[in-house]
């Protein structure tokens, strides 16, 4: 049988029930950067961290900024096992470390009770959550288009394989909820509890996935002896310049819902002495107006192409990027929430384009490694920024201080990925059911 003939008889309820599966692990993956930023604000700097207030706020975004550093780890080493042993046992093993990183966080003592230890084991679990992290991406795009290949209309199906503006406003709604409901429980019990329904998901999403089957186009090259030794190493090598562009590319989404939104304007507008859960209201609102955009991606994706709607949505990020800050300092909420929601919707208008540009631009035997190394460079640049540049320049100058440089870093980032942008090709109408198509 071809991969032709075996991808023709995927019927779409599979498929569906796929890519559910393959982005369980993108919500738990957004839902926790979101919850992180707020508690790691509000809360953390009370009961895990022992320092002064602008330190605090430093070692929070060093924090969440950490899971990003060590996700390329994650993906070269399951981008490797994907590759070669296919995508659905790997995905279990990756959503397995997601659910002992998150439920670690929900577990771990105040400082109070066991000292330093406390932010120590927060790193540890952050970094183990951020480890496989690293191999979720790279594996859930393979599998929902290995499975929607012959599909005219992949992006609709891709975009589910880090759904975002799911995942954000999931959080901001517990969030919210769990602050008015707890009150001052929220720094005792109650912000444990969105990490602990976390572990939850996760061994929802793991009976899922492992009733599933693999990956037709997988099992083809499998079947015709095409499995690469080294398969990470040699897409790394082969395919340098596409993960370098699009990681590129990729990574201003990231720096500005991790840099720009969350953790940092949390605290920025905490200084400015706009309430928590206002704030967490504002970006609720946006992410809501994100999800609506983020169900026309694929219709631009489809209709003009991948870089097209990527070049729209870069065009988007400049003037949400320089409007951003500018409307926080306003002060009137109307304001804060137009800046917030600018960010959000753009990001989820431009979730298709992207994720589905990085899984068609490279060939089956190294899909999974090279569009999980792809990113993950995004994750590295955007945690570059976020803990070096953020955590910094906080630290250095105070809250109010650091949003002249990270906002800088946020324009100055969309400027190198419009290049990119015009340098990689289209991807719209590559053949995904040839091994050897990239």
């Amino acid at each position: 049988m071809t991969e032709t003939d075996v991808s023709a008889t995927v019927p779409k309820s599979v498929m569906a029930k796929v890519t559910v599966a393959a982005g369980i692990g993108g919500i738990i993956e957004y839902f926790d950067l979101i919850i992180a930023a707020f508690v790691g604000v509000v809360v953390w700097p009370k009961v895990l961290f022992p320092s002064s207030a602008a330190s605090d706020i430093a070692f929070v975004i060093a924090a969440v900024g950490i899971t990003f550093l060590v996700r390329p780890i994650g993906a070269v080493i399951f981008g490797h096992i994907g590759d070669r042993q296919g995508r659905r046992n790997t995905l279990v093993y990756t959503l397995l470390l997601l659910g002992v990183g998150v439920l670690g966080i929900g577990l771990i003592p105040d400082y109070s009770a066991i000292g330093l230890a406390a932010p120590a084991l927060l790193f540890v679990f952050r970094a183990i959550f951020g480890l496989g992290l690293g191999g979720e991406f790279g594996g859930a795009v393979s599998w929902i288009l290995e499975f929607t290949s012959k599909s005219s209309r992949r992006s609709f199906w891709a975009v589910w394989a880090a759904p975002a503006t799911f995942g954000f406003v999931l959080a901001s709604l517990v969030f919210t909820l769990l602050a008015e409901a707890t009150g001052p429980a929220l720094f005792t019990y109650g912000w444990r509890l969105p990490f602990i329904a976390g572990g939850a998901m996760t061994v929802i999403g793991l009976v899922i996935r492992y009733r599933l089957t693999e990956s037709p186009l997988f099992d083809a090259v499998r079947e015709k002896g095409k499995v690469e030794r080294t398969p990470a190493l040699t897409a790394i090598k082969l395919y340098w310049k596409q993960i370098v562009m699009l990681g590129i590319m990729d990574s201003i989404f990231i720096t500005l819902a991790t840099g720009l939104q969350a953790p940092f304007s949390i605290g920025y507008l905490a200084v400015l002495g706009v309430s928590p859960t206002f704030t967490s209201l504002s970006i609720l609102i946006g992410n809501s107006v994100g999800m609506v955009t983020w169900m026309i991606g694929p219709f631009a994706a489809e209709k003009f192409g991948r870089k097209r709607a990527m070049m729209i949505t870069m065009v988007w990020f400049l003037i949400g990027s320089v409007l951003f800050f500018p409307l926080l300092n306003t002060k009137n909420l109307a304001l804060i929430v137009l800046a917030q929601t600018l960010i959000s919707a753009c990001i989820g208008f431009g979730n298709a384009p992207i994720q589905t540009l990085m899984g068609e631009s490279f060939p089956t035997k190294f899909r999974y490694s090279g569009a999980g190394v792809t990113y993950q460079m995004a994750a590295l640049i955007a945690g570059v920024v976020t803990t070096a540049v953020a955590s910094t320049a906080t630290y250095a100058y105070g809250v109010m201080g650091a949003a002249p440089y990270l906002g800088g870093t946020a324009i100055a980032l969309t400027l190198i990925a419009l290049v990119c942008n015009v340098l990689v090709r289209d991807t719209r109408n590559v053949d995904l059911r040839q091994v050897d198509n990239a």
